[in-house]
């Protein structure tokens, strides 16, 4: 067991990362539909399966999941710059999200978008949270999947974080699909943006993996070449 799981930190720090995740999302955006200013007829905060249910619950446990299953593996050697190539992967792709909606000429309103090209204070809110959760999601699995593919030997803690914060994001997913559905003819850059978010995080893990598989590679030959001349010698 690591020291930061003995000293209970890594506990902190997830369910930190939960919390913070909970507050800056769902726990802002019902302040701003509860005080806000729009009009009562556009679909509002609670119209929307991940913007309750998925902000308010399933990203906040993926976060800490994840959180927690990083903690319980050992650093790998690279895994800052490709952390940072990874969050900068998921904000670049949470903000092209935002730039279909802003774009999109024939949008289907809501309380953050009332009228198409134009976002009010909530929307602008919901946009820059939108970029660095992705990025911070993105950043999250990157650092995961470095860990898993490097660890010689797996903690228990981490497959089990790992599984949760899987099936959590997957639950999202799922609920933004659903919301994506439910609006009808004009949700075709709904979609576009959850395979957008998707292809961010999946480029961003392969990356990761890429990089691990070229190290392994290496060694592997230095390893081998070490061999042959100490044979030769």
């Amino acid at each position: 067991m690591s020291t930061a799981l003995s000293n209970g930190n890594s506990w902190a720090w997830a369910v930190g990362r939960g919390a913070g995740t909970a507050v800056a999302g769902f726990g802002v955006m019902a302040a701003l539909s509860r005080w806000g200013n729009y009009p009562s007829e556009l679909r509002d905060l609670y119209s929307y399966r991940a913007a309750t249910w998925g902000d308010g619950i399933l990203l906040p446990i993926a976060a800490g999941a994840l959180a927690m299953a990083i903690e319980a593996l050992p650093a790998h050697g690279h895994e800052k710059v490709l952390v940072r190539i990874g969050f900068l992967t998921g904000a670049v792709c949470g903000a092209a999200i935002q730039a279909l909606w802003l774009l999109d000429p024939a949008p289907r309103v809501n309380w953050t978008l009332p009228v198409a090209h134009h976002f009010n204070s909530a929307g602008w809110y919901h946009a820059v949270f939108l970029v660095g959760a992705s990025g911070m999601f993105a950043a999250l699995w990157t650092r995961l999947g470095l860990r898993l593919l490097s660890a010689r030997t797996i903690n228990p803690l981490a497959v089990a974080s790992t599984l949760v914060a899987g099936l959590s994001s997957a639950g999202f997913v799922a609920l933004a699909s659903a919301d994506n559905s439910a609006q009808g003819a004009n949700s075709a850059t709904s979609a576009l943006s959850t395979l957008g978010a998707l292809a961010g995080s999946v480029t961003a893990l392969a990356v990761g993996a890429a990089w691990v598989a070229l190290q392994r590679i290496r060694s592997r030959r230095l390893e081998a070449a070490q061999q042959v001349h100490h044979e030769g010698s």
